[in-house]
């Protein structure tokens, strides 16, 4: 997401729906990955992603973070 597009809901958004399509065809679990130094890390923690894997150490730049969805009904359901 462009910097100046952050913080204003678009991505919760895009997320949940892209949760509620998963759920109509039958996916429960969904997986998102993004650089370890990304700003974008902090929405996938929000949106209640759990760190499940990492290539590299945090302090790398090209270290990529892998995060978990084991809930897509929850994730479709939120309210944004």
């Amino acid at each position: 997401m462009l910097p100046r597009y952050r913080r204003e809901g678009i991505g919760s958004v895009l997320i949940v729906k892209a949760a509620q399509w998963l759920q109509e065809d039958g996916i429960d679990r969904v997986t998102a990955s993004c650089y370890a130094r990304d700003p974008s890390r902090g929405f996938f923690d929000r949106m209640g992603g759990v760190a499940i894997a990492a290539t590299q150490e945090d302090s790398d730049p090209a270290g990529i973070i892998t995060f978990g969805f084991v809930n897509v009904k929850q994730l479709a359901a939120r309210v944004v």
